[in-house]
């Protein structure tokens, strides 16, 4: 079982983000929507909830089973949980993309 935090998994996630987004474009675009007092990361939630990205359960599903994050138990998560996954992991991914360009 990989972890959500795992290099291999932050690998495949970074991957995926840039099937859909080029490098400046991706900064671009979180840039964009970020509130003035708001944070990258909910900036980045925004642009993964407003459909940027994969759209349907099936997809979304798709994806995360690809990660191998499955516990032991082989636990089926409803579609709302999958969402609220992979939101999350896209949007802290994209996070450590938008700080490292501003490093």
């Amino acid at each position: 079982m990989n972890r959500s935090n795992s290099k291999i998994v932050r690998e495949k996630i970074k991957e995926h983000i840039f099937e859909y987004y080029e490098f400046d474009d991706l900064i671009g675009d979180v840039e964009a929507i970020k509130h003035p007092y708001d944070n990258t990361y909910n900036a980045a939630k925004r642009l993964v909830e407003g459909g940027c990205f994969l759209i349907y359960h099936t997809d979304v599903r798709e994806f995360l089973e690809s990660l191998n994050l499955n516990n032991k138990s082989n636990k089926t998560f409803s579609d709302d949980d999958c969402w609220k996954m992979y939101t999350h992991l896209l949007s802290r991914e994209i996070e450590k993309i938008v700080s490292k360009r501003r490093s």
